[in-house]
């Protein structure tokens, strides 16, 4: 199965043969033996080159996945002789680090001889490592809902209840602001890999409340662009405790904190349910920093809804709290 996976993406004998280390003509007795024994031809063969048929394009999908499962079975072996293995991949996206961070001390504490190593990425790209096997748990600010064909349970919610305005913003001088305030007002909104997932999560908020903002809204893609472009004047942003701990200091920037009712994105640890011996073992201790009443729990096979109970309480990184109940003032009022 290997060989045929290297000739289907190699499109060439000679280059598969050589990567595999075999020669030529022992590469094309295996692809010979495979046809046989599935009954069908899997590559066309002229003096222009090497082709898939239609049906060896769909074996391929297959064989992948074949060949991944199997690389999986090797590594349970692995595990199984010699315990569990020593390293453990983590990673996060902005917003999440310090999740992650309070499952790793936790972690870390009564396994110190563990290797772990944390990477930041954009969403996209962490859900992509975990399921092709480049990570084995990570954390992501997304809804249960958004995440398929992996494992994930809520640990909390990141509450954006930090207003950060230019410094001569109409509303930098007010004594208190409320979600209301942002009505007409210009907002800078974060462009992330999930289908704008955080950018629509605010402005559906708004909406149901009946706050329509200015229609120039401008999406930027990183932290440190988002807090620039509020301090040379383009609009204000909504974020979170962390981010203003960050740079309260920055001279060109005032932040307010938001009375009452606050938008707030769920905070998920994901992981794949055929993980190795020390991914299970590191989402236990995880998920055990947090009550289970908690926790909202997604498993990929089963079609019921997620199970929820409710959200952890403020965590040490100071942005997951549990959701906010509506108690902004009545639109219908103002």
């Amino acid at each position: 199965m290997r060989c045929f996976v290297e000739v289907a993406e190699q499109l060439s004998f000679r280059r598969a043969a050589e990567r595999l280390h075999y020669s030529t003509a022992h590469l094309s007795q295996q692809i010979k033996k495979l046809e046989n024994e599935l009954g069908l031809l899997l590559f066309e063969r002229s003096s222009r080159g090497v082709a898939l048929t239609p049906a060896g394009q769909r074996v391929l999908i297959r064989a992948r996945d074949f060949l991944l499962a199997y690389e999986r079975v090797i590594d349970a072996a692995r595990e199984a002789r010699a315990g569990l293995r020593s390293r453990l991949r983590v990673y996060y996206s902005s917003g999440s680090g310090g999740a992650a961070k309070s499952a790793i001390r936790a972690f870390t504490a009564g396994n110190p001889h563990i290797e772990i190593s944390l990477t930041q990425v954009r969403t996209h790209q962490l859900v992509r490592a975990l399921r092709e096997g480049h990570a084995d748990v990570a954390f992501a600010l997304a809804s249960i809902e958004e995440i398929t064909g992996l494992s994930a349970v809520t640990l909390g919610c990141y509450i954006q209840n930090q207003l950060a305005l230019p410094d001569d913003h109409p509303l930098a001088g007010q004594e208190s602001v409320t979600i209301y305030d942002l009505e007409g007002q210009r907002l800078l909104l974060p462009s992330d890999d999930m289908a704008n997932m955080h950018s629509r999560r605010i402005l559906r908020f708004l909406a149901e409340r009946g706050i329509v903002p200015d229609h120039r809204i401008q999406m930027i893609s990183n932290e440190e662009a988002f807090l620039d472009a509020v301090a040379a004047g383009l609009g204000a942003a909504l974020v979170g405790d962390s981010i203003r701990q960050r740079w309260e200091n920055q001279p060109s920037i005032r932040f307010h904190e938001l009375i009452g009712e606050a938008p707030h994105i769920p905070q998920l640890m994901i992981w794949d349910e055929n993980c190795p011996q020390l991914t299970e073992a590191f989402v236990q201790v995880a998920r055990g920093t947090v009550p289970a009443q908690y926790q909202t729990i997604h498993d990929p096979d089963s079609s019921a809804a997620p199970r929820s109970t409710g959200l952890v309480q403020k965590a040490p990184d100071g942005d997951l709290k549990p959701a906010p109940e509506r108690d902004g003032p009545d639109r219908s009022a103002r």
